[in-house]
């Protein structure tokens, strides 16, 4: 057990568990919340699975220490002795909170955290199982309900973990939040542009999301095709990796790239559309674009509309997850139904031939980052949790 009385223990040491460092919404999410909490108050370290990643050198420089415990599968023997060593080191270590994020990361650290009895266990769900199968769902709702503190980013999971019979009592909503001093609605655009030879009058919509059928790229070229007439030099840029998910881990994969080429050349609007792959200078591209899409069939609560509405540009997506807790219909964006290839293409059009509404919903979009979403807010709602938490299992120790 983990001596909670000791002394000269001034800051609380967390453990947060990943699978990977590959860049995604979960992962650029945990990136800029260990860069916004008070290291006065909290120590952080990262597990995870396979020590790799686009971002990994990024939460190197933020995190105290990386240990890796590989694994080929989740129902394994093996597994079980991985954690049984993680069980260990975390003994070892006296971590006092343990955090860990979706599907693998909370089946494989849950079940050993309790075990090295560790004070605080926290799983965070941030999706509503759509990559899940009827067993994993399963699976995920027992070790989830072993954890001390269920953490959810949206109202919606919330609600569907209601409806899935997860412990209410447990379950906690804290919202994503942006950096909104990254998104500067000034940043001059020009280099984008030049980069791809995209015209300054050309419209260009934007797409950040990581090449996945869930996503709806297939929906976006289909309105592409109804829109190529009216705007013939409209452009799409698809900003996010080419990887795919095979077990508890993201992999390059040119397969789909190469499905979505092809469907744009049937389409005739191949040469309307650039895949750019992974970028850091996301906010620059933002700031470059005339609109913002996400045609997603799920969601939970979005990174790329987060960052879209940070930057001042107007967002069109669909009506899914918790995207409606962050755009209202004809307030700060456009909402459209899901696999409506038709409505998005009207509401790319109503978007291209109005500049005016243009720029009123994407200040408005920027209003509402500033007064929901900051990075700031969700790590001090973050730290009331894990203080709140620690106080609940030990007290000395949460107050030191």
């Amino acid at each position: 057990m983990f001596d909670t009385a000791s002394r000269g223990i001034y800051t609380r040491k967390v453990l947060k568990v990943l699978p990977n460092y590959c860049k995604g919404g979960t992962e650029g999410q945990v990136l800029n919340l260990i860069a916004n909490l008070d290291n006065q108050l909290f120590d952080i370290s990262s597990a995870c699975f396979s020590r790799s990643g686009n971002i990994l050198s990024e939460f190197e420089s933020l995190v105290s220490s990386i240990t890796e415990y590989p694994i080929n599968k989740l129902y394994h023997p093996l597994t079980l002795l991985k954690q049984l060593h993680f069980a260990a080191d975390i003994r070892k270590q006296q971590y006092q909170i343990v955090h860990s994020y979706n599907f693998y990361a909370n089946c494989f650290s849950i079940p050993a955290a309790k075990l090295a009895g560790v004070p605080v266990v926290i799983a965070s769900i941030r999706d509503q199982g759509v990559y899940l199968s009827p067993a994993k769902k399963r699976v995920q709702k027992v070790i989830c309900n072993l954890a001390d503190r269920i953490l959810v980013n949206a109202d919606s999971i919330r609600s569907w973990l209601l409806e899935e019979g997860y412990s209410e009592p447990k379950i906690t909503v804290i919202k994503n939040g942006i950096d909104l001093s990254l998104y500067d609605s000034n940043m001059a655009n020009q280099s984008i542009r030049e980069e791809f030879s995209i015209p300054q009058d050309a419209p260009l919509i934007v797409m950040l999301a990581r090449l996945n059928p869930q996503k709806g790229f297939d929906d976006l070229i289909a309105a592409a095709e109804k829109l190529k007439q009216r705007h013939p030099t409209a452009c799409y840029m698809i900003v996010g990796a080419n990887k795919i998910l095979i077990g508890d881990q993201y992999v390059d994969d040119q397969t789909y790239l190469n499905q979505l080429k092809s469907m744009t050349a049937k389409a005739g609007v191949d040469h309307a559309f650039i895949f750019t792959g992974h970028r850091q200078d996301t906010a620059a591209i933002l700031a470059a674009a005339d609109i913002s899409v996400l045609p997603s069939h799920s969601e939970g609560l979005s990174n790329s509309i987060l960052e879209s509405m940070a930057a001042g540009t107007p967002v069109v997506a669909t009506r899914v997850g918790g995207t409606p807790e962050l755009i209202q219909h004809g307030a700060n964006g456009l909402l459209i139904p899901v696999k409506s290839p038709d409505l998005l293409a009207q509401a790319l059009d109503t978007l291209i031939t109005d500049s005016a509404l243009r720029q009123a919903l994407g200040a408005k979009g920027r209003c509402t980052a500033e007064r929901e979403y900051s990075i700031e807010k969700t790590a001090r709602d973050t730290s009331v949790l894990y203080l709140s938490e620690l106080d609940r299992a030990c007290p000395s120790l949460a107050r030191l």
